[in-house]
């Protein structure tokens, strides 16, 4: 698409809001699917038109206020089966969405377009539409210059705004533009003098990609060699000068600094700092005192910020997908879309050191490996503030360039990394240069969800953002997992002993009050200490050697002591004789005074000899070093443990006792722990991701039940969700669907002020699909339940019925076990041999890899994952013998993978996989629902429905799902928590014969049928 296209179809979309049948793009010549279609519609529909008073602090009509008159985002639940492209379908619309927005953003009054023009729903939000209501209730004289006259604060303040709009705008333009120049310097062009199409074709066809990519990071390279030529140039010009400092030269520095609002030199206008800067940091006019109206600036820098999208998965891959669907998409969507990926250290970004997920990468350039996040984030601030310097951070500039080049196209995790090392720039830091003016940013659930990461990464959120979490199901058990806080004996220990240094070299100076408040948190952490078994007068001293008796003794009386118990912070509390403290104050001082960071200079002196023996081992020893545990293997140097304490703290001012429960762990000698674990994932509904975006899209293929989900996230939209789930029951009752043609199922759709739900059917046919159930197997039952599953008869039908279908079934077959330790005990009862017949030779392993091509076990090394999917395929699609998977429900490869065509012909779900009903904290959290039982279903029917939808991938799809238990087809409320797509495909899965015979010559007829058919 040429500019000039685009041009004119983001001023369509700006005169009139986008729908999906203005979306002409997409990337497949017969159209979107009708569940697409309704999908993108739901999302674009669903997302609030903005206000036209910018300056309000959420600046969005959508939304509204909840119960108690607090403003909420609007949340979008918008269900679709996997394999729908959802992924394709949230990229196309939220694209075409961020394309209306912006172009209404910057340009909105250059074009013409007047708010009246636009209508109340879709007024303005440039940074120049501010309209006080001072303004709109000022009567008409009819005096012409009378009217014209504004108070000096009014007219400077518009003054302010429209030289404000000018700059940002500029600024806007002059990134757009040195973007669309780096394109151009990356585009490939044909130097030699054979210039036939059939030779050009065939070079586009082979070598395109990989020479665009060794292009880009010529590119990067030249662009970088340039920055370090001119910081060398800088450099030495200032060691010229610093013989001739004088009192005006620093006088005048001074003015500056205060001017650019930073220490050193300005920042070059033009440069790749300068074009990244964020909005609210554009300086103001040369002319404008900013002292003089300091009122003024503050209202200026609650100016909306430029449209971002923000979408968030729980795993890296499931991220770098979604980039891939981008890149599907024309130009300019699919190639000038600003993409940043936002990862930790340890995926790779930190190009000095090597963390251990991503070892492989490296084996030609070996570098100092860390066993833990961090390890590597201490190591790479230590090496920051060392007199020697990171080589991967010269400067700014530096990685601002990156960072700019990695603007230039749709760039995910494993591209910037790959563009970092090729450069020897630190492309983590260059992520964090570049989120300003990123479009989309895609980030995990546990650097969106936790409000400090958010403010460490600087990813701000505000009233136009729009947030996609895709895989939304999983999201209730991610945030409790980061709400939750642990506080270790060896971190509590510490942080007393810094709070002692620090009280006894500032006691003379202290007040009574601060006196008070520190005595009260010594006392507190003495309470920490003694819980978990700590002995708060021991001094650390080296480990001493002891008679054997004595150390007998010793372990007895340990062994007495370990235990893991359960309770409430109010038992806690008053276990510990600490019920009387008000901890609130004690944490606002905390705060307001930054004593974590304070204490952070007084380590105590054990830490420092452990820290001064490991910075002067040699990095051949730093890996078997760092092997020894230590103290400072949980106690690093740049993260103070006072803080952790202080996170610890704050859990325990949680409203209610149900939200949550203390863990306290003594069971391992050395690692005794406190445990705050989050039951009521609801505790962060006031969190700025539920209040303040535009809109939060929860998409996924198992929402459903929403009202137990949102119950967990925003209780007040539950009922909300209860009402859709109910109405779309009634319609559902009262409309009669087709089976045999899944893509005419209607979508549904409920609307309310800050609540809206969707949902749809699959994109594939029923006759592309075939259930069965397995109960039976030479007459032995499968009954996989725990007091059953691992008796040698149960684990020899298992493994007999999986044989057997491999023979029967072409291509791949991935088999899903509930857990990896009964994973571990089928495959040992397998190498073992048949039961009836002991003998080696006639083991069920041997028959598998005698049926197959390649039997694949699912790694526990998530590095691993991409090695082992490479060989499954491989195996899968070399011929018909096909390939076995064994996979584990909620695993790795249990959602975010893409099992097409050969690569899944059928899915054998093994057993259910409950979670453990014995673990108090599950039953803490079952007590907190109304109904225990559907929930406690829920999370295992879930986990189950996420599994059969990695088969079918698309519409020509087509696979067998075989459910191995006897549960399956007699539960009425397990059938009814199966997808409707797959019940519906086979009406009479329940009725029909399950034993293994019948549902092979089903299989046998399924396949049967010509593939043109299906």
């Amino acid at each position: 698409m040429s500019s000039s296209s685009s041009s004119s179809l983001t001023k369509r979309f700006l005169r009139s809001y986008p729908t999906a049948d203005d979306i002409d793009f997409f990337p497949f010549p017969s159209g979107p699917y009708p569940q697409q279609k309704a999908l993108m519609d739901a999302l674009l529909d669903g997302i609030p038109r903005s206000k036209s008073n910018i300056n309000d602090d959420h600046g969005s009509d959508g939304g509204g206020d909840d119960n108690y008159g607090r403003r909420r985002s609007r949340i979008l639940a918008l269900e679709s089966p996997t394999g729908t492209g959802k992924s394709l379908s949230l990229a196309c619309a939220s694209l075409v969405w961020l394309q209306h927005e912006e172009y209404r953003y910057y340009y909105q009054e250059e074009d013409g377009v007047t708010e009246k023009q636009q209508g109340s729903s879709t007024s303005s939000t440039s940074p120049t539409s501010v309209v006080t209501e001072k303004n709109k209730s000022t009567a008409k004289t009819g005096i012409d210059w009378l009217d014209d006259w504004k108070p000096s604060v009014e007219h400077e303040e518009e003054t302010l705004q429209q030289k404000r709009k000018q700059q940002i705008v500029e600024r806007h333009d002059r990134l757009v533009q040195t973007l669309d120049d780096l394109r151009d310097a990356y585009r490939l062009t044909n130097h030699n003098n054979n210039n036939h199409p059939t030779n050009i074709a065939k070079d586009d066809d082979t070598n395109r990609e990989h020479r665009h990519k060794q292009r880009r990071e010529n590119t990067i390279r030249q662009a970088l060699t340039r920055c370090r030529i001119n910081e060398r140039k800088y450099w030495k010009k200032q060691s010229k000068q610093k013989s001739k400092l004088l009192l005006q030269y620093e006088q005048e520095q001074q003015q500056q600094q205060e001017q650019t609002g930073k220490r050193g030199r300005s920042i070059p206008e033009g440069s790749a700092e300068w074009l990244l800067q964020p909005v609210t940091s554009i300086s103001q006019h040369e002319d404008y005192n900013p002292q003089s109206s300091t009122k003024i600036q503050q209202q200026v820098s609650l100016q909306q910020q430029p449209p971002q999208i923000i979408y968030a998965a729980r795993t890296h891959s499931q991220l770098s997908q979604f980039v891939q669907e981008i890149k599907k998409l024309p130009p300019p969507f699919g190639t000038k879309v600003r993409v940043v990926a936002l990862a930790s250290r340890s995926q790779g970004l930190c190009g000095q050191f090597v963390s251990p997920y991503h070892h492989q990468h490296h084996q030609q350039h070996p570098k100092q490996q860390y066993t833990s996040d961090t390890q590597l984030t201490e190591a790479c601030l230590e090496l920051r503030k060392s007199s020697s310097k990171c080589p991967h951070y010269l400067n700014q500039e530096t990685i601002a360039t990156l960072a700019l080049h990695s603007l230039t196209e749709p760039t995910d995790v494993e591209e910037m990394a790959s563009l970092g090392s090729s450069s020897k720039t630190c492309a983590y830091y260059a992520t964090r240069q570049a989120l300003p003016q990123a479009q989309l940013v895609v980030v995990p659930y546990n650097l969106l969800c936790n409000k400090p990461s958010r403010k460490a990464l600087g990813l701000t959120l505000h009233n136009n953002t729009l947030i996609l979490i895709d895989e939304a199901h999983n999201l209730p058990q991610a945030i409790a997992s980061m709400q939750s806080a642990t506080l270790t004996l060896t971190s509590t220990m510490t942080s007393l002993e810094q709070l002692q240094l620090y009280l006894t070299k500032y006691m003379d100076k202290l007040s009574a009050h601060h006196l008070q408040l520190l005595g009260q948190l010594k006392q507190l952490i003495h309470g920490l200490i003694v819980s978990m078994g700590g002995n708060i007068n021991k001094k650390r001293t080296k480990p001493q050697t002891m008679p054997p008796f004595q150390q007998q003794q010793q372990q007895q009386q340990q062994q007495q002591q370990q235990c893991r118990s359960l309770m409430t912070c109010s038992q806690f509390l008053v276990s510990q004789g600490l019920e009387t403290i008000n901890i609130f104050p004690l944490l606002r001082y905390m705060k307001d005074s930054k004593l974590s960071q304070k204490l952070l200079g007084f380590l105590p002196k054990s830490i420092d000899d452990s820290n001064s023996k490991t910075n002067d081992v040699a990095p051949s020893q730093a890996t078997t070093t760092q092997k020894i545990p230590s103290i400072n293997s949980t106690v690093g140097t740049h993260i103070s443990p006072m803080s952790i304490v202080e996170t610890f703290l704050e859990k325990l001012t949680y409203s209610s006792d149900t939200d949550g429960q203390i863990v306290i762990d003594t069971t391992t000698q050395g690692k005794e722990k406190l445990e705050f674990c989050v039951l009521n994932p609801a505790v962060q509904a006031e969190d700025d991701l539920w209040t303040v975006p535009r809109a939060v899209c929860l998409v996924g293929g198992t929402l459903q039940p929403l009202g137990v989900m949102m119950q967990e996230l925003i209780p007040s939209a539950a009922s909300r969700a209860i009402d859709a789930e109910r109405t779309w029951q009634q319609q559902k009752a009262a409309v009669t669907l087709n089976p045999n043609n899944n893509r005419s199922n209607p979508y549904q759709l409920y609307k309310s002020d800050n609540f809206w739900a969707f949902t749809c059917g699959h994109v594939v046919d029923s006759s592309h699909v075939l259930l069965q159930t397995v109960t039976r197997v030479d007459g032995t039952v499968v009954d996989v339940r725990h007091k059953t599953r691992s008796t040698p008869a149960v684990c020899d039908a298992i493994g007999k019925a999986v044989v057997r279908l491999c023979q029967h079934v072409p291509h791949g077959v991935v088999v899903f076990l509930p857990s990896y330790k009964y994973e571990q005990i089928l495959v040992e009862a397998w190498q073992r041999g048949s039961s009836s017949k002991n003998n080696s030779n006639n083991s069920i392993w041997k028959q598998l890899h005698s049926v197959t091509n390649a039997v694949i076990r699912e790694p526990k090394d998530a590095s691993q994952v991409e090695s082992t999917l490479n060989r499954y395929s491989k195996a899968a699609k070399s011929s018909s013998r096909g390939a076995l998977l064994l996979s584990v429900v909620g695993g790795k490869l249990s959602e975010g993978i893409n099992f097409a065509n050969e690569l899944c012909r059928c899915v054998v779900v093994v057993g259910m996989p409950f979670a453990d009903k014995s673990d108090p904290l599950l039953q803490e959290k079952l007590k907190l629902v109304s109904h225990p039982n559907d929930y406690y279903r829920s999370l295992c029917l879930r986990a189950i429905n996420q599994s059969v939808g990695r088969a079918i991938r698309h519409a020509n799809d087509y696979a067998s799902v075989v459910l191995m238990d006897v549960r399956y087809p007699v539960d009425d409320a397990i059938a009814r928590g199966l997808p409707s797509w797959l019940t519906e495909s086979t009406p009479g899965w329940r009725r029909q014969s399950s034993d293994l015979t019948s549902v092979l010559q089903r299989i046998d007829a399924f396949f049967a049928t010509p593939a043109t058919t299906k």
